[in-house]
């Protein structure tokens, strides 16, 4: 009889512990869980971001290139024809 009762004793502290463990290691996931939705949240937010800026970049480099044919067009339109004391005399070519 004694060998039953320490045998059942064992076996619910033996419960008592795995249940504690199991207690913690449901925390912990719940923990790394909460983890995964704030990470997967900041990258969704950094590729927004991200999106974005490539956005701004392709209108800022389509603006400078517009900007750089609209210079061109400007310089053939007014060539220098001679300098004189430093200052230099433009002609204007006009297309009527």
């Amino acid at each position: 009889m004694c060998i039953t009762v320490c045998t059942s004793i064992f076996l619910l502290a033996q419960i008592k512990r795995l249940l504690r463990e199991r207690t913690d290691l449901d925390k912990r996931l719940q923990q790394r869980d909460e983890e995964v939705s704030r990470l997967e949240g900041r990258l969704q937010q950094a590729v927004k971001d991200r999106t974005s800026l490539q956005a701004n970049l392709a209108s800022a480099e389509k603006e400078v290139k517009d900007t750089k044919k609209a210079n061109d067009l400007l310089k053939q339109k007014v060539q220098p024809i001679y300098t004189f004391g430093g200052f230099c005399f433009f002609l204007y070519f006009c297309s009527l």
